[in-house]
């Protein structure tokens, strides 16, 4: 029998559908969220924020109203297929089974509904969906995952419905292909429907070694090899929960799915294939909600400007849970800003406080420093260092992160303050007034607009034999060669400030008070910049900058010494909000 006969034999059983739609999710803030058709929901967020709690409550609460309501207030939806209509869905849908009691009864989910109660369910809706709530709705956890792919019992597809995602996969020769598909992307082998299996129908993994197996699917040699392949239910926790989100999303029966950290037991390559698949819809006409806490997950699944997506991001506060919104166009422009589609940055919303500096040496010496001061206190805060390449970034990356409600934290060297658009524009996006600081910055940049200073020769002199004498090479190296050379080089104002920082003695009086108040009003919305001047400047004994300078001093000395008291204190009031 050809392909097409065996796809044609069934397609009839697919046409009974149910009228039901999630509308609005009401959050226990009070804030009103509406749910459109078809779409794709990401509910992100720090730990303890409610993202599985939400999809919990939305399944419990489409079962019985009188559900428990921690993080939602209420939930709205509509089932408007009438008694007729739902009993025939039942029929046509679900497969009969003897219940405990020796009932035959229609298997919904995991529960057995008789046909002699369907009426009476059907008229108590108005309280809830109760054992109908398995019709429309499949709540996918980490836990149902590893089982879901398991087989299927074989049954007579003259007789019976097909109840499960396996059934449509045996018939259906395209959606076999297209699961395989998918599955070989992931784990660089194929999948296969063991169509000869006895009593089951199990999905098998390895190569049958034929490239056309398309045309040879039913040829009994090919189906004893199938038959002869390692079963997916004996591999890990992987494989089975991927195949599992395929089935309930690809192979479809539900208008709701539930799916909880789909991107466990995955690795980031298969998460971002997994994100892609959720949201590539074809004719699929159902709405999925996913709690996740992967950046590769959610930068997969955004993409694409053609998806029907929209971000939900929870905070938590005290016990109320404060969601923020972003909808299609905002994910839009995010993704076509290159500062969140190629670094890490967008991970940020799925942390309680996000700490943006110039560079990745910066991240990793002040993390290591909070990392230590939260140590000796023995807490342990939900906080993301990022970078974005430089201080003319931080703008931007503070601008996408306060738009997805993340609580964001920029530290900048103090030459941040040498250039007035960028630091008029950091403050502005940080909620800050640049004319409460612009008489204040005249007057700094007053003093320190000469572009440099001149140099002693005797003073260069003695620097830069001593700088020879302490070579231990028989050559010049390249750093002592590099050293020679800032000794010679004019320093403006602002290199000397960096190096030397707010108390170096290079600004004096009023020039001095001036800089003090616009370091203290960027402070007020949380931007911090540097007293020392520079990251290196708490370190001075070490000459190096960067990387080099971070290994070192992570290397060679106690961050809880006295050397690097001056650097506490500085992350202490950066983070002094939950320290």
């Amino acid at each position: 029998m050809s392909d097409s006969q065996h796809q044609e034999e069934n397609v009839k059983d697919d046409t009974v559908t149910l009228d039901f739609a999630l509308e609005e999710l009401v959050f226990s803030s009070g804030t009103r969220i509406p749910i459109e058709e078809n779409e794709t929901i990401f509910i992100v967020g720090p730990n303890n924020s409610g993202k599985s709690a939400t999809l919990k409550e939305v399944e419990s609460q489409l079962r019985s109203h009188s559900a428990a309501k921690t993080v939602l207030q209420e939930i709205k939806y509509r089932f408007n297929s009438d008694l007729n209509e739902t009993t025939k869905y039942v029929k046509e849908k679900c497969s009969k089974i003897l219940n405990q009691n020796k009932q035959l009864v229609y298997q919904i989910g995991n529960a057995g509904l008789a046909e002699s109660n369907i009426r009476q369910v059907y008229n108590q809706r108005g309280t809830g969906l109760g054992h109908l709530t398995g019709l429309v709705c499949k709540y996918l956890n980490t836990e149902s995952r590893l089982t879901d792919s398991n087989p299927a019992t074989r049954i007579d597809f003259k007789k019976s419905p097909m109840s499960h995602p396996i059934h449509f996969l045996e018939k259906f020769p395209d959606k076999e292909d297209e699961i395989c598909n998918l599955f070989e992307k992931a784990f660089s082998q194929p999948i296969y429907i063991d169509r000869n299996a006895g009593n089951v129908t199990p999905i098998t993994i390895g190569s049958v070694y034929e490239k056309s197996y398309k045309e040879k699917r039913f040829d009994t040699k090919i189906m004893e090899r199938i038959g002869e392949l390692p079963r997916l239910e004996e591999q890990g926790d992987g494989m089975r929960s991927f195949v599992s989100i395929l089935l309930s999303t690809k192979i479809n029966q539900r208008k709701l799915v539930l799916i909880d950290e789909p991107e466990a037991f995955l690795h980031p390559v298969q998460i971002r294939l997994l994100g892609d698949s959720l949201t590539n819809r074809d004719k699929e006409a159902f709405q999925t909600l996913i709690s996740t806490h992967s950046g590769d997950l959610l930068r997969s699944a955004i993409s694409k400007n053609d998806r029907q997506i929209k971000i939900i991001r929870l905070e938590r506060q005290g016990t109320i849970n404060i969601p923020k919104v972003l909808h299609k166009d905002d994910i839009s422009n995010l993704w076509n800003d290159p500062l969140l589609r190629y670094s890490n940055i967008l991970d940020g919303i799925f942390h309680s406080t996000t700490i943006i500096c110039e560079s990745d040496s910066d991240c990793r010496f002040y993390s290591a420093i909070l990392e230590e001061i939260c140590s000796a206190k023995d807490i342990s805060p939900d906080v993301l260092f990022t970078h974005c390449g430089g201080k003319h970034r931080i703008k931007t990356a503070v601008a996408a992160l306060k738009r997805l409600g993340v609580k964001t934290k920029a530290i900048c060297d103090i030459d941040l303050l040498c250039e007035e658009n960028t630091s008029r524009e950091l403050l502005e996006v940080a909620g800050g007034d640049w004319n409460h600081v612009k008489g204040d910055w005249s007057a700094l940049n007053g003093a320190t607009k000469v572009d440099g200073t001149r140099i002693m020769k005797d003073k260069a002199l003695s620097e830069i034999e001593a700088l020879i004498r302490n070579e231990e090479s028989k050559y010049i190296t390249k750093r002592t060669e590099r050293r020679i050379i800032e000794t010679i080089k004019a320093k403006s104002v602002w290199k000397q400030l960096k190096k030397g920082g707010l108390d170096s003695g290079i600004l004096k009086g009023d020039v001095y008070k001036s800089t003090l108040n616009i370091i203290n009003k960027f402070k007020d919305v949380d931007i911090y910049i540097v007293p020392e001047g520079e990251a290196e400047s708490f370190v001075k004994s070490e000459s190096d900058h960067g990387p080099e300078w971070v290994g070192k001093v992570l290397s060679n000395y106690n961050l809880a010494g006295p050397e690097l008291l001056k650097a506490r204190d500085f992350i202490e009031t950066v983070c002094s909000d939950f320290l």
